[in-house]
């Protein structure tokens, strides 16, 4: 197994394949998409504890990835990685390993040949029954001046992140825009991204017994943005009230004050 070999795999089950710098909606999103970005490995490898300098930078790098995929028809973006990795300037601790022991050997884990006996803890291998793996205790490494490695049984290295992104929903905004009067019927405009408001005329905005704050019954917000309500009782006239606007539930999204009846 390899990279290209995976990437042809799932391409074959359904899933859509996005190179590292391609954010359109795939054409079949049933099966979802696949994609790749992140040289945080790359870099310790290479860089060791000079590592650090970097990490900021790429997991803002990450951030923007997904942030343009949400932003271009996906609804969620699930972030996994591999395995985790110790960090440690200066090096970790060396810990021997006779290499007649081994048929291969990295800083974090070896294969045991055959049936040797190491002096380090051996675990099991889920891909392989016949295998044994040994991993330096602790933080130690096979390899002397190691800073940055994995492949040892550390919850560093085993316990990975496995992140769902979602598209949050829109926040709803709901602002009245203007009030005006035409004899005791009010005409009141609200600027909103939602459906399903209404619009009615109170003595107090709050929501403690609305029915007993209520002048006007409440109307619909129509399709140009605009409710008019009309007061009948005229001993109103002329009496402070408020005008609020109400979601499907009753709460209150916005308010503002006026005179019943006064002239614009």
């Amino acid at each position: 197994m390899n990279a290209s070999r995976l990437r042809d795999e799932m391409a074959r089950h359904g899933v859509e394949i996005l190179d590292p710098d391609e954010t359109t909606l795939a054409a079949n999103t049933e099966k979802g998409g696949w994609t790749e970005i992140g040289r945080l490995d790359e870099m310790g490898h290479s860089l060791g504890a000079s590592l650090v300098r970097h990490i900021d930078v790429e997991i803002e790098t990450i951030t923007d990835r997904i942030s343009a995929l949400l932003g271009t028809g996906w609804t969620r973006v699930r972030v996994v990685t591999d395995h985790g990795w110790l960090l440690v300037p200066g090096g970790m601790p060396k810990v021997e390993l006779p290499a007649h022991l081994v048929a291969t050997k990295w800083a974090r884990c070896a294969s045991v040949r055959g049936e040797s006996s190491p002096d380090v803890p051996t675990f099991g291998w889920f891909w392989n029954a016949y295998a044994r793996i040994a991993s330096p205790p602790g933080i130690g490494s096979f390899i002397v001046n190691t800073e940055y490695a994995h492949g040892g049984v550390s919850p560093q290295e085993c316990v990975v992140p496995d992140m769902l992104v979602e598209q949050g929903e829109v926040a709803l905004k709901a602002q009245i825009t203007e009030i005006s009067w035409r004899g005791m019927r009010c005409r009141v405009v609200v600027d909103t991204n939602a459906a399903g408001l209404r619009v009615e005329l109170r003595r107090n905005w709050k929501q403690a017994d609305p029915e007993g704050q209520r002048i006007a019954t409440a109307k619909d917000r129509g399709s140009n943005g605009q409710a008019s309500l009309a007061v009948e009782r005229d001993e109103y006239e002329g009496t402070a009230a408020m005008a609020v606007i109400l979601d499907a539930t009753g709460r209150v999204l916005d308010y503002r004050p006026t005179t019943i009846g006064e002239e614009q």
